[in-house]
């Protein structure tokens, strides 16, 4: 007897279920066709105002193709704020400012995705080309001309993964700090008129920050000045507990708080680290308020006087060392965030702060790099 192995049952293949873009292509081409199945009820049976919910969470793809189909989905599609929403997920650093800048009120987002999205494009492109040595500085300049949107897109061409990627990381780190040091100097030529604006006025820190950008072109360093401010808050804090509104004795609290013994046992948390990983929550992590009663101990570095680091904010405020300038502008921020009019001095051969007015009694020098030593005409 011989035995046959029965074959397998064959199921019929399932149908495919229709996507969104095709349901609505077909109710928008067919707006009378009630077929059986998948189609016997189409999305234009929705109301629009559930229909323009459903567009929030669409891809951009489908947002395009269905701005495609017919006029009333060509507005909804359309709309701004579906925009913001896809830009504000793909892309974190703008030009124009951050997210809760004003400059983005009269943004038309979907052209702004269509341009910002050519950007990256032409910026992955030349990326490509700086491995021609002929066309290297060139191509630089491309990029450079591209502006700072495209910092974004470099950042990550400079952190691929795997060891084939290595030119790519290397090409996409120089052109990132060439685009980098362009848009810090376009921004120190625009600060003396800033700083002029009432709201900036305190935030006397924005030039030493445009010049840790260009040495660390991909560090997010927004959490130094909140930290300055809150740094002024805690100043202030004090001042209020001793009876303190101003004059000498605030300057000398000023200095007691920036380069005063720090409490026993206080680590520098930043001392460690590299500037590439002082940024953005890591850096954050790092600055820390000085104890209650005790001050931050920031000191002048003599031995490593000529540092590059020692030039940097996020460097200084972690490590706890730097040069008269930057303890300067640290004493200054902090200072004038508390209600003291503090301003900086360019001596020569050395940087100083000043409080008070010429001629004014109360009127004396404040040297920084020496602990915050008070000095008279």
């Amino acid at each position: 007897m011989v035995l046959f192995r029965s074959k397998a049952v064959q199921q019929p293949p399932p149908i495919p279920r229709p996507s969104f873009f095709e349901e609505a292509q077909h109710a928008a081409t067919h707006p009378d066709i009630r077929t059986e199945g998948a189609y016997s009820r189409t999305i234009n049976d929705l109301p629009m105002p559930t229909l323009e919910k459903v567009f929030e969470f669409l891809t951009a793809s489908d947002l395009a193709r269905c701005a495609t189909c017919c006029r009333a989905w060509r507005a909804s599609a359309s709309w701004s704020p579906h925009w913001s929403r896809l830009c504000q997920a793909r892309w974190e650093l703008w030009s124009v400012g951050d997210w809760h800048s004003q400059a983005f009120e009269h943004t038309y987002w979907p052209a702004a995705w269509r341009d910002r999205l050519q950007k990256d494009r032409t910026c992955l492109a030349l990326v490509e080309e700086m491995v021609w040595p002929q066309k290297y500085h060139a191509t630089v300049q491309k990029v450079a001309a591209l502006g700072s949107d495209v910092l974004e897109c470099l950042q990550k061409q400079a952190h691929m993964p795997g060891a084939l990627q290595e030119g790519r990381r290397c090409w996409a780190a120089r052109a990132a700090s060439r685009v980098q040091t362009q848009w810090c100097m376009e921004q120190m030529r625009e600060a003396p008129e800033v700083m002029q604006l009432p709201e900036f006025r305190n935030q006397i820190e924005l030039g030493a920050l445009l010049v840790a950008q260009v040495h660390a072109p991909f560090a997010d360093l927004t959490p130094i000045p909140r930290f300055l401010d809150a740094l002024g808050e805690e100043l202030r804090r004090r001042m209020a507990d001793e009876g303190v509104s101003g004059g000498l004795p605030a300057v000398r609290m000023l200095s007691q708080f920036l380069f005063g013994r720090p409490a026993p046992g206080t680590p520098a948390n930043g001392a460690t680290l590299s500037l590439s990983a002082l940024s953005g929550s890591t850096l954050e992590a790092a600055l820390k308020l000085p104890a209650p009663g005790y001050g931050m101990g920031l000191q002048g570095d003599s031995d490593g006087y000529y540092s590059p680091e020692n030039s940097l904010l996020q460097h200084v405020l972690t490590a706890g060392k730097g040069i008269p300038i930057s303890l300067a502008i640290i004493h200054a921020a902090v200072g004038r965030r508390a209600g003291l009019d503090i301003s900086c001095v360019n001596m020569p051969r050395h940087f100083m702060n000043r409080y008070g007015d010429y001629g004014d009694p109360d009127e004396r020098f404040i040297d920084a790099f020496d602990g915050g030593k008070l000095l008279t005409r």
